[in-house]
């Protein structure tokens, strides 16, 4: 094998590979055969050219940049190819050939069984616990999603979200790109290239960044920040991966050891990473039902929130609108991309993607400004807003905003600051993070 400066895989022993400028896979080729991709800025693989055939690829910004549908070139005209439905994490469902077929996973993710609306099974994935094919498929290329989450190409290797993984030889084609799963305490998180540290039987790494408890992520039946049988039953109890790790409420695994006691440490021992639910990846966009946006889109507007916030947002402004169709709401500043602030908020109160700038409701239906000492002052519409922001629940039924600052002392819920005047024509609503 043969590997470039940077450390990416140029040759296998079978196939040549090159990058962009960014160390993401671009090509991979032997006789006969060329793969090109291409990537969005988050470094996700939005279209593939997969020895002559086009796909494009729809992603969702809150389900952790999951791939939702599939677009592809038809001869004359581009057409929807497939879709996919998720539970938290885990592939449950596609749409394909005007139907709909159910994802059936086995509690360590190697195996696959699809079937039709009538329960009869179309497509049999049968692999070994590092991903390679066995004699035991049955119509595999039904749909590409076999090992983990991953996507398998033409090639025969899988486009594992943040890398590529070489299944012919169980490993990665390039370095773990995440600084921070380096553990001083664990020798074998040095190895850049190695799936789970070499033990797939126990664990599983659905993006290419870390390993998790696989067992346990299908019990919670969530890989991102989705739901599963556990949280039904007992509450959610954060995400499965160590991007929770150390958080004491069960989400790093709950200290389960792997089997045997060899392999990686407890997840509760491993350096943590974030959480995907809190990066501050989601644009709230320009405005839609029951909202707009202010001020005019600019260098100075904070556009971006964690995914579970955005979401509330759009969805409690959405049962709004049914209730007052002509006085949408207003969303201001919320985080820069990333989860940072700039000189409108100095001192850094609208970092982490959790704080949203709504402006108190007026009177005349106008989408402008207004204060709660002005004429154009609604009160009771107000009332109203902070009453449905209050009565927002979080993933485990806990109230999802924790607090609202915004100076008419007669708005119940809120509290004022003294002697503040920034918050006489906006409500400061601070969400709990990962609602």
């Amino acid at each position: 094998m043969t590997y470039g400066t940077a450390g990416n895989l140029t040759n296998d022993g079978g196939q040549n590979f090159t990058y962009d400028a960014t160390g993401q896979a671009a090509t991979a080729s032997y006789s006969g055969y060329l793969l090109q991709q291409y990537y969005d800025g988050n470094g996700l693989r939005v279209k593939r050219t997969d020895n002559g055939a086009t796909t494009y690829y729809l992603r969702s910004s809150l389900l952790g940049g999951q791939v939702v549908g599939e677009i592809t070139w038809a001869g004359s005209a581009w057409q929807w190819n497939r879709g996919y439905v998720y539970l938290g994490g885990e592939l449950i469902a596609t749409q394909q050939q005007s139907a709909v077929y159910w994802v059936h996973q086995d509690p360590l993710v190697k195996s696959k069984r699809v079937t039709n609306i009538s329960g009869s099974v179309v497509s049999t994935i049968e692999l070994d616990p590092w991903g390679g094919n066995t004699n035991r498929n049955s119509n595999d290329t039904f749909q590409p999603h076999k090992f983990t989450n991953y996507e398998r190409d033409a090639n025969a290797s899988d486009e594992a979200m943040y890398r590529r993984y070489n299944r012919w030889w169980s490993r990665f084609d390039q370095p773990d790109p995440y600084n921070g799963s380096y553990d001083l305490n664990d020798p074998q998180s040095f190895n850049r290239y190695a799936y789970v540290q070499n033990d797939p039987v126990n664990f599983v790494d659905s993006t290419g960044l870390d390993w998790a408890d696989d067992f346990n992520c299908f019990l919670r039946g969530e890989v991102w920040f989705g739901e599963g049988p556990y949280d039904l039953l007992y509450g959610w109890r954060g995400p499965c991966t160590t991007r929770d790790a150390g958080s004491g409420n069960g989400g790093g695994g709950g200290g389960a050891e792997p089997h045997g006691g060899a392999g990686p440490q407890p997840h509760s021992q491993k350096t943590p990473q974030p959480d995907p639910c809190t990066i501050v990846n989601a644009d709230m966009g320009e405005g839609g039902q029951g909202w707009y946006r202010y001020p005019q889109k600019g260098s100075q507007r904070l556009d971006y929130g964690q995914p579970g916030v955005v979401a509330a947002v759009t969805n409690l402004a959405s049962n709004w609108n049914q209730k007052n169709p002509y006085n949408p709401i207003g969303i201001g500043d919320l985080s820069q991309f990333g989860g940072g602030f700039n000189n409108m908020h100095p001192v850094g109160g609208h970092k982490g993607g959790v704080i949203v700038d709504i402006r108190p409701m007026r009177n005349d239906g106008i989408n402008d400004k207004t204060n709660y000492h002005d004429s154009t002052y609604d009160p009771i519409l107000t009332q109203a807003l902070v009453n449905d922001l209050l009565a927002l629940p979080d993933r485990n039924g806990n109230p999802a905003v924790v607090k609202i600052i915004f100076n008419d002392a007669n708005i119940k819920g809120t509290q004022k600051i003294p002697g503040d005047t920034v918050h006489d024509n906006h409500l400061h609503v601070v969400f709990r993070s990962c609602p």
